[in-house]
Parts: structure tokens; C-alpha cells; sequence
């Protein structure tokens, strides 16, 4: 079974994205677990969850979106930081050991903010990056991440370099070579894209984004 994650709660470019809205809708479509965006706001001086930085001012906060995630029934929340900073991360520590969380939560970035991680340390959470190519999967596995995230968006183009570049061989060869890192595919954007990515043995899962839930949910 791979798990299937709602890519910013269960709303697709909805005004209550990375909300705990969007993630209450995540939890009522039978979805395994959401992805949502991290950052710190200088203003408010604390950690928010939102994609944007000009959406700062009325995001809500990681502290609310943690204690509302803290109740439901997910089995994993993919915490994607959209920057580093030295509060955030002590910020995020704090909250997940405070709401009990850190087992099935993974922290994870693009790769030049990914590399600023505590790799040595990992300060007891589970960290992953998203790798762009194939050929640098490798490279990212000797940090050994918990997860590997990789795919593309609702761009005809980027869903064109995914199929020259992680075809399904590969894939399948990847997994194999790899047998301790969670593989994650996203964004799936309908019933076609979900059919093929389940379809692949061996995927940890696949971030998903739409709002209907017409998917049956595999459980």
C-alpha cells in the first residue's frame, strides 16, 4: 500500500490551503496523511504555515495547524520548510516534542535548504530532501533521509521531463538500491496520474492535489 498525502490539505490552490480546513477535509476524504509548507515570519516571530511569504501576515500559525494535527487520524504529515532559519527549527522541534508528533512527522526541503539540515545529528527527527534528476538520487541517499521526494506540478512540461526522466524502470531499479529511504512521488493531479504512480511497486506513497476525493482510497 503507498500512502496517499494531500499536497497542502485536501484544496488545490483553494484560499484555505495549508490551513487546518484544508486538512480536516484531507482527514474526512480518508487520505493516509498531508504536506504543508513551513516558515518563519520575522513579524510574528514565530513559526507559519504557508507558501508564500506575502501570506505571512494572515497564515496560521504552525502551533494551531500542529495541535489540530496532533488529534487526527494521519499516519504521516510531510512538514516541508521553504527556508532555514536558526528559530524555526528549534520552533519546530519544540512543537512536535510538545504535541507528540515526531514519529510520523518528516521534515523536509529542496536541497539548498535540505543541506543546511543537522544530518550528523538529526536531533531526533526524520528528515528528507526532494531530488530534481535521477542521477542525484545517489548523492542524497548517503545522507540517509528517511524520505526522497521527487515528481512535478500541473506544468504539461515538468509532467513531460518526469516520464524521460524517472521512467518506470528506473524507478523500480531506484527502489531496489535503496531499500531504507521512503520514496514519495507528487503532485498527482488526477485519477490517470494516481492509477500509474500506484501502480509502481515499492513507492513509499504520492502527494495528491485536488479537492473532490473521487479516488477510491486503497487501505
Amino acid at each position: 500500500m503507498s500512502y496517499q498525502i494531500a499536497h497542502r490539505g485536501w484544496s488545490q490552490d483553494d484560499p484555505e490551503e495549508n490551513t487546518r480546513a484544508a486538512f480536516r477535509r484531507a482527514e474526512e476524504a480518508g487520505v493516509h496523511g498531508v504536506e504543508f509548507d513551513v516558515r518563519w515570519s520575522d513579524a510574528r516571530a514565530e513559526p507559519v504555515v504557508c507558501h508564500y511569504p506575502w501570506q505571512e501576515k494572515d497564515a496560521e500559525s504552525l502551533d494551531q495547524a500542529l495541535a489540530f494535527l496532533s488529534t487526527t487520524t494521519f499516519s504521516i504529515l510531510l512538514l516541508e520548510l521553504k527556508e532555514y532559519h536558526p528559530f524555526l527549527w528549534s520552533e519546530i522541534k519544540r512543537l512536535l516534542l510538545y504535541y507528540g508528533i515526531m514519529d510520523r512527522t518528516v521534515i523536509f526541503a529542496f536541497p539548498r535548504i535540505a543541506k543546511k539540515f543537522p544530518w550528523e545529528t538529526r536531533d531526533k527527527m526524520r528528515l528528507g530532501v526532494i531530488s530534481i534528476f535521477p542521477w542525484r538520487v545517489g548523492h542524497y541517499a548517503k545522507l540517509k533521509p528517511a524520505v526522497i521526494l521527487f515528481g512535478y506540478d500541473r506544468r504539461v512540461w515538468t509532467q513531460l521531463l518526469f516520464r524521460l526522466f524517472w521512467w518506470d524502470a528506473t524507478m523500480r531499479k531506484m527502489f531496489r538500491m535503496h531499500p531504507d529511504v521512503g520514496f514519495i512521488i507528487g503532485v498527482a493531479q488526477n485519477d490517470k496520474h494516481i492509477s500509474h504512480i500506484e501502480s509502481l511497486e515499492g513507492l513509499m506513497g504520492y502527494t495528491v492535489d485536488r479537492k473532490d476525493g473521487k479516488k477510491e482510497i486503497k487501505n
